[in-house]
């Protein structure tokens, strides 16, 4: 209202030179809060350094999104850093019955791993209940904790892992309150450095590349995640994204769930005595699909179950890796795994939304290239067939050996994990 009756009392001129001047004070404020906030960083990193023991935690909202494992393993290995893992209830649109399934699944994984683990309401308590010299952030849209940056966020370091790939150059992704005050945002690569620069307010002061600690864990552990008894068989993933309702996620749509679901389930029935499938859903997709005008509840419950009990198909909720390793292909819309999958040199298959989508930065764009792209259950048929038969496009085999030389190898001939242990303690090559 009031902004409303300046613009009729002012001229138009002098209305946009006031704007452009309050904007100019606005940005200069930041940069001297930010100015400040990094001499406080300085001070307090210096301190944390000449610590004998360093307290970290690693706050986890579910399995899917933990990418920090093999950070964790060597901090764990080392004298002078106790690591925790945080577990930290979902917040999204799950309903509270599912949150809390999830809450407790996601305890046992890491309590199964032997793992020292903590559990908070949210990134707030967290910090105020367990005061960590480190935090390692999953998720950075928690306004909790933007709060407490603005009270020097009570003399915690914060460091970013992301839990998934960055695949655009959408400002969102790289640039809020939080990411611009962290001790270190860690990347992949350079290319991802050189836009986080671009595109953040602090210039990508504490940005680092150290690889993604994910692509330190390429081996298997030698314990099947797939169904027994279905030797012999080709082990497929079917991972379909949650953005099927273009209200409640995006303003676009990558998701081809609603298109393929049952033509899906169709095919697992059809190549049941060769292919066996495991359907990963995104870890939002069930929650999505309860909301969906065409779905519901009901009927969500009732497709994820015959995935379950389909003799050569299982439903796979929580960690993914495993699968990955143990997998003969993907089939897929994620954009974090369009990166991802590359490391392991098998082939995958892109399928693409013909009304929505999204525009991929250069090195999500480079991964695609090594995909095959698939618009109608057809392509699906096509490229099941293909793998079946061993007759994969081998120009695609070279695109993804040079993807990985260009984009996935950690710097300094270290892993990932040692980069950013490195960077903690000032030890960077």
């Amino acid at each position: 209202m009031f902004v409303q009756l300046v613009k009729r009392l002012l001229p138009v001129s002098l209305v946009k030179r006031v704007k452009k001047s309050l904007l100019r004070f606005v940005a200069w404020r930041e940069r001297r809060l930010l100015s400040s906030h990094f001499r406080w960083l300085e001070k307090r990193v210096s301190q944390v350094r000449r610590k004998e023991e360093i307290s970290v935690l690693f706050e986890v909202w579910s399995v899917s999104m933990w990418k920090s494992e093999s950070v964790y393993r060597l901090m764990e290995s080392k004298p002078r850093f106790k690591p925790y893992i945080c577990v930290i209830p979902l917040a999204n649109d799950a309903s509270e019955k599912e949150r809390e399934e999830n809450f407790q699944s996601t305890i046992a994984y890491f309590r199964n791993k032997g793992h020292n683990i903590v559990t908070a309401g949210c990134q707030a308590e967290a910090v105020r209940t367990f005061k960590p010299d480190i935090f390692f952030i999953c998720q950075p849209y928690d306004f909790s904790l933007m709060r407490l940056l603005t009270d020097r966020m009570r003399d915690t370091l914060y460091c970013y892992v992301p839990y998934a790939v960055r695949n655009t150059k959408n400002i969102m992704a790289y640039n809020n309150i939080s990411q611009n005050k962290y001790l270190f945002n860690f990347v992949e690569n350079e290319y991802i450095k050189e836009i986080a620069s671009e595109l953040m307010d602090n210039r990508g002061r504490n940005v680092s590349v150290s690889g993604f600690p994910l692509f330190d864990l390429l081996q298997s552990d030698g314990n099947s995640v797939w169904k027994s008894g279905n030797s012999g068989k080709k082990r497929v993933i079917w991972a379909p994204h949650w953005s099927v309702n273009p209200d409640r996620a995006f303003h676009f749509v990558v998701s081809t769930f609603t298109s393929v679901a049952e033509d899906m389930l169709r095919l697992a029935n059809e190549y049941r005595d060769t292919i066996q499938f495991a359907f990963k859903p995104h870890p939002f997709l069930h929650a999505a699909l309860c909301l969906h005008p065409q779905w519901g509840k009901e009927r969500t419950d009732d497709y994820f179950q015959k995935w379950r009990d389909m003799p050569n198909t299982q439903l796979e909720p929580g960690d993914y890796w495993s699968l990955f390793i143990q997998s003969d292909a993907l089939i897929h819309d994620c954009g974090s795994f369009i990166v991802e999958y590359i490391a392991f040199d098998k082939p995958c298959l892109y399928l693409l939304n013909k009304n929505g989508g999204v525009q991929f930065n250069e090195v999500t764009q480079a991964a695609l290239d090594c995909h095959d792209i698939g618009y109608v259950i057809g392509d699906v048929t096509q490229f099941l067939d293909s793998l079946l038969a061993g007759t994969e496009d081998m120009s695609k085999k070279q695109r993804r050996t040079d993807f990985v030389r260009s984009y996935i190898r950690p710097p300094h001939g270290k892993s990932a994990a040692q980069n950013i242990v490195d960077a903690i303690l000032g030890e960077q090559s």
